[in-house]
């Protein structure tokens, strides 16, 4: 799973960092403090601890915040090979491992030699009787030496002193310690002895160079081979052989590198003295391969971007949905896995992602919602895991249209789960029809202090038709009257409003008056036989219009008397209002026949 991120770290290089995680509608990912933002310092150590620091300190505290190790030393090296030196009064005073088991020295015997780090759990340590090799495992030490490289791939290059008198000024040879067994590894030369070696590189690939009377091989570890170093396939000829300008072996510093130059071309060296490449003066040497150096892979679950810094999924391209936390941290400095060590406010903390739980917001239990007036009342949950604590979360609406009353939260928590409710209000929306379809509300949770990017909930809404429309007609002697009769369904009926006769074409129809809450009345003047079609509209206030399409037949005045034809109720619509501006509709005068067509 992987995250993506881009923001300036430390050294002002933006970082780009891969996570992916697939997204749901309602669903997010769980975000949460491992370290709250308090420390002048934090090293990632990628197994749930950390070195921290506070006001100059150092300790070790795990994912839950609790002190693994106090915090008392003046400094702590960086963790290689799962340990680390400890300091006090700038002097190492022992070790502790990447989980808490702290080694102090008591009187200190050691000081670090060169780097002070371990390699492949041994410390290269030395005093004035020579170097040693410390092995963190039980405190074991191997030494005294007159000089020594790093373990690679469990051995290392020392220099065993001649004199057991003069270890550190004296007489020497260079040959390789194991440390599987702590002893010198007994070097199959051939013709050659341990004092014909002018050098030997460190172990990479299970190979070294070694160079003996000037002359370049390549030793098998695993095999215990020596194979010459030579420009073509004949190992015999010796006129292709790689040789040494001089001896002893001229090493030159380049950088961080170390440069061996022979009669043909030269051999780069790492840091650590491992091969790095070789040159040849156009051609290249038979060597079975050139060791690639090894470098530490930092795997990431999570990433960022911007100023200030939000966390993302890593998706291709980075979509505004893929957002995990909103952009609330002045710097992301590191991050691998599943955590960010992030700064606010000049301190730093650590945020953790669970990719393996999410919080799920639910709307009405997820039921559709149906609106008969201009508001529904509802609730919305947020459900989490159940070692969330509810009460440290808070979530707020992003929408004018849902409003969560703040004082109406409830919080439970379960073995199976953590709950936090809310009783929310939703407006009905501007565009909806009396048939099911899918609308959205906005909310944002805040969890102990960290924004979690806002979240959509999708939800299927309609609106309510409650009422039912009868129109009967009567042709009396002043004209012809209508009676509208309109029910309402719904429980509340005082969200009764506005009910209005309107024509199908440009002509107006006439003003209802009302007799009571269900029954309206109108009279046509100067009707003419036919059909006459006409709608009741029915508005609440905030609400769409219900149109309610009429149709009547009506026969001449000599014939009404009969029974008139009963009207073609047609199921409602809403009517949606014009967008322009339109003149405002008069009402005729009472002593004014309206002409109904």
């Amino acid at each position: 799973m992987n995250i993506r991120n881009i923001c300036y770290g430390r050294r002002g290089v933006a970082t780009l960092i891969v996570l992916f995680c697939l997204l749901t509608a309602a669903n997010a990912q769980v975000p949460q403090w491992r370290l709250h933002p308090k420390y002048s310092s934090i090293q990632l150590l990628g197994n749930g601890y950390y070195a921290v620091s506070i006001d100059g300190k150092y300790g070790i505290m795990d994912k839950n915040e609790k002190v693994i190790v106090d915090l008392k030393y003046d400094k702590l090296a960086p963790f290689y090979s799962n340990m680390a030196l400890l300091y006090k009064n700038g002097r190492y005073v022992g070790y502790v491992s990447d989980q808490g088991r702290v080694k102090e020295f008591a009187p200190i015997n050691y000081d670090p030699a060169e780097e002070p780090r371990f390699y492949e759990g041994y410390l290269l340590v030395r005093n004035n009787t020579g170097y040693y090799y410390l092995r963190a495992s039980d405190d074991q030490t191997f030494g005294p030496y007159t000089g020594g490289r790093q373990f690679c791939e469990g051995y290392a290059v020392v220099q065993v002193p001649m004199n057991p008198k003069k270890v550190i000024n004296g007489d020497y040879t260079t040959q390789m310690l194991s440390a599987e067994t702590g002893e010198l590894v007994q070097l199959n030369l051939g013709e050659y002895g341990v004092d014909d070696i002018d050098f030997i590189s460190s172990v990479s690939n299970g190979k070294s160079i070694i160079v003996l009377k000037k002359r370049f091989y390549e030793y098998n570890f695993r095999s215990g081979t020596l194979t010459p170093i030579h420009t073509d396939g004949n190992i015999t000829n010796k006129k292709t052989r790689v040789m040494a300008n001089e001896r002893p072996l001229f090493l030159e510093q380049v950088g961080d590198k170390y440069v061996a130059t022979f009669k043909l071309g030269k051999m780069t060296f790492d840091p650590l003295m491992r091969l790095a490449s070789i040159e040849f003066n156009g051609q290249q040497p038979k060597l079975v391969d050139i060791p690639k150096e090894k470098q530490e892979e930092k795997k990431s679950s999570i990433a960022f971007l911007g100023e200030p810094c939000a966390i993302y999924y890593n998706k291709e391209p980075l979509r505004e949905e893929d957002q995990i936390l909103s952009p609330q941290f002045d710097k992301v400095a590191d991050i691998w896995n599943d955590e960010a060590l992030v700064e606010q406010n000049g301190k730093y903390g650590v945020v953790g992602i669970d990719l393996s739980r999410k919080f799920r917001y639910m709307l009405n239990d997820n039921m559709p919602i149906g609106f008969e007036h201009k508001t529904v009342n509802t609730i919305v949950k947020v459900v989490c895991p159940p070692y969330i604590d509810p009460k440290k979360m808070v979530l707020t609406s992003q929408d004018e249209n849902c409003h969560i009353s703040p004082d109406t939260r409830k919080e439970n928590t379960n073995v199976e789960s953590s709950v936090l409710t809310y009783q929310c209000t939703l407006n009905i929306p501007d565009d909806i029809d009396l048939k099911k379809n899918s609308k959205s509300t906005n909310v944002s949770l805040t969890y102990d202090g960290l924004k979690i990017s806002p979240y959509v909930i999708p939800f299927d809404t309609w609106y309510i038709n409650n009422y039912t429309v009868d129109v009967k007609h009567a042709v009396e002697s002043d004209g012809l009257k209508l009676n509208v009769f309109v029910k309402n369904k719904s429980q509340d009926g005082k969200y009764f409003r506005n009910v209005t006769l309107e024509r199908a074409d440009s002509i107006a129809a006439p003003e209802l008056t009302k007799i009571n809450e269900e029954e309206y009345t109108a009279t046509i003047y100067g009707w003419k036989e036919g059909t006459l079609r006409f709608s009741v509209d029915i508005e609440e206030d905030g609400c769409p219009t219900l149109s309610y399409d009429q149709q009547i037949t009506v026969g001449s005045t000599k014939k009404a008397e009969k029974p008139v034809e009963e009207p073609v109720v047609t199921q409602p619509k809403i009517k949606r209002k014009a967008v322009t501006t339109s003149k405002p509709k008069t009402t005729p005068k009472t002593n004014q026949p309206v002409i109904f067509y």
